[in-house]
């Protein structure tokens, strides 16, 4: 087994990764002071494991990371890596080569790895141990080392030779196995401390186990109580509750009534506003007309007059005119003899013809301007009939439109009336209906205190109710915790009679006593059993005792030598007895 194989890099002054071989045989490394020789004999030493960074010649492990240079900057990490050839299989391992390799960060973490897997410091410890290599073994002399070997020393160079001889894992191992010996030791004394203090709680804990029993009954009495208390209660408020839901369901049904009847009368009162309305409006269309028709006739009984009047004139020109023709026709008749005569005297031929002829042509146009004024004035007095006619007729019209205006009138008057009389009724029947929803109203309101009052008290009940549900959740829990607690100091009443039945803390052979007493007549039983005081003052009686609290009480010496030679004969373990 030989080193094959040096890897360096940022460890002190090497700042790059720098590789050494070695082969079989010796290899010397040769250079001026400075290079760094000794750095590569730590690093050997620093890769198996050396934890001292005085024998690596630093004041602290971070200073082996290289710290720069003029020329190169600071590294962050530090590695080495050794390849160890088991050509021999001197290590514990089915590798024919071993690479062993330790890191370091600046902020002070390390790593360690066999094979490029990581690993501990004590797993590289234990690769070597035996093997000459090591961090102290006697693989890696120093100028100290061979002044250790030749010191006048026993100790330095026992260590050396027993490094070299191969003993050193047997010591390792009889060091962790003294050091777990002791471990289970002051093991031992903790669990016969904790043995003597569970014996003094055995007591109180049974009292507190009677306690908590007494308690958990009546606790459970209780909530019994409580709950039927509860449910008393309520099926009262229950009963209670019926009559008045009932009584709300009956008024809630007459209200409904009631506003059904109401929106019936709205209803009513609605169409009878709406009748009402439409007649207002048509009394006022009627009397319209009818002033309208008044204002009419009067103007025709005015106009009637003016026609009554021009008629009276006609009549008077007609008279005349009457008058007039009457004359005209006399005078005619008397032109006419007249003619006759002239016509006579003008055969006698009258000298005064021309005369004659001249008023009898002035007669004549007498005569036709009278014949117009007749046919005029006939003419007038047919218009004036004809419009008499018409006037006759509207007057007739205007009259019967009157009848009829007031017919309707009387009609609207009586409709009105008996409208007036509806509404009376309808405002009787309102005012009464006022009166029972008054009075309604009032019960209901009563009712509704009454509700109030005993929704009041029924929350009131509730949240007694509650209140209680609530007590009996907590005392459940409580009981439940208290369950728990009973069952934990149940079983550790149980662990700490079966530790006083199976009389652990005491030597084996008072404890083979102590588990069979029958067989070993006269043995009244340990010192600790037999001394009687309060659970107060057990602390202090078992510390004054100590060890001595296992000490086995006899009645005759006899007896004690019997039970001695009886352990002694079974190798059951030491035992004390005082006779």
């Amino acid at each position: 087994m030989y080193i094959s194989d040096l890897s360096l890099q940022g460890f002190k002054s090497f700042a790059n990764k720098e590789k050494l071989r070695f082969g079989e045989g010796i290899t010397a490394v040769v250079g001026p002071n400075g290079c760094g020789k000794t750095n590569i004999v730590d690093a050997i030493r620093w890769v198996l494991g050396e934890q001292k960074y005085s024998t690596l010649r630093s004041s602290r492990m971070e200073d082996i990371i290289f710290s720069g240079s003029e020329s190169k900057r600071p590294v962050n990490v530090c590695e080495v890596s050794l390849v160890v050839h088991n050509n021999r299989g001197m290590l514990p391992v089915d590798y024919n080569d071993v690479e062993i390799a330790r890191r370091i960060f600046r902020n002070g973490e390390s790593q360690y790895m066999i094979n490029r897997g990581k690993c501990r410091l004590k797993d590289i410890q234990d690769l070597f141990v035996d093997t000459g290599m090591g961090a102290d073994a006697y693989s890696v002399i120093e100028l100290k080392m061979i002044e250790d070997i030749l010191s006048e020393n026993t100790d330095d160079r026992r260590r050396m030779f027993e490094e070299a001889a191969g003993i050193n894992k047997y010591k390792h191992q009889r060091k962790t196995t003294l050091n777990r010996l002791e471990l289970t030791k002051g093991d031992l004394n903790r669990v016969s401390d904790i043995i003597a203090e569970v014996d003094t709680k055995v007591n109180a804990l049974r009292l507190q186990l009677k306690r908590f029993d007494r308690h958990a009954k009546m606790t459970h009495k209780l909530r019994d109580l409580e709950i039927g208390l509860a449910f008393i209660k309520r099926n009262e408020l229950d009963d209670k509750i019926i009559p008045l839901r009932e009584r709300i369901e009956s008024l809630t049904l007459h209200k409904s009534t009631r506003k059904s009847a109401e929106k019936g009368r709205e209803d009513v009162l609605e169409k009878l506003r709406i009748i009402s309305r439409n007649q207002q409006e048509e009394m006022s269309e009627i009397q319209k007309r009818i002033d309208s028709l008044t204002v009419n006739r009067q103007e025709k009984n005015n106009r009637i007059l003016v026609l009554n009047e021009q008629m009276k004139t006609a009549e008077r020109d007609i008279i005349r005119a009457d008058q007039e023709s009457d004359d005209c026709k006399i005078r005619i008749k008397n032109y006419k003899q007249a003619m006759g005569e002239v016509d006579k005297e003008l055969k006698e031929v009258d000298p005064n013809v021309d005369a004659k002829l001249s008023e009898f042509i002035e007669s004549k146009n007498i005569l036709e301007t009278s014949n117009k004024s007749y046919v005029k004035a006939q003419g007038s007095f047919d218009e004036l009939t004809v419009k008499h006619m018409q006037l006759q007729r509207e007057e007739n019209n205007l009259k019967s439109l009157v009848e009829r205006s007031e017919y309707h009138l009387e009609d609207r008057a009586r409709r009105k009336h008996e409208l007036n009389n509806q509404a009376a009724e309808v405002e009787k029947q309102i005012t009464e209906l006022e009166n029972i929803q008054s009075k309604a109203e009032k019960s209901v309101h009563s009712v509704k205190s009454q509700i109030e009052d005993k929704t009041s008290k029924l929350n009131d009940q509730s949240k007694i109710f509650n209140e209680l549900s609530e007590k009996t959740e907590i005392l459940l829990t409580k009981s439940r915790i208290a369950e728990g607690r009973k069952s934990s100091l149940d079983r550790q009443i149980t662990f700490n009679q079966n530790i006083i039945d199976s009389h652990e803390g005491h030597p084996g052979g008072a404890r083979v006593i102590l588990n069979d007493l029958k067989s070993y007549p006269g043995i009244l039983g340990t010192v600790s059993d037999l001394i009687q005081v309060d659970d107060k003052y057990r602390p202090a009686i078992d510390a004054a005792l100590g060890e001595h609290q296992s000490l086995l009480i006899t009645k005759t010496r006899s007896q004690a030598v019997k039970a001695v030679l009886a352990i002694h004969e079974a190798k059951a373990g030491a035992v004390s007895i005082l006779p």
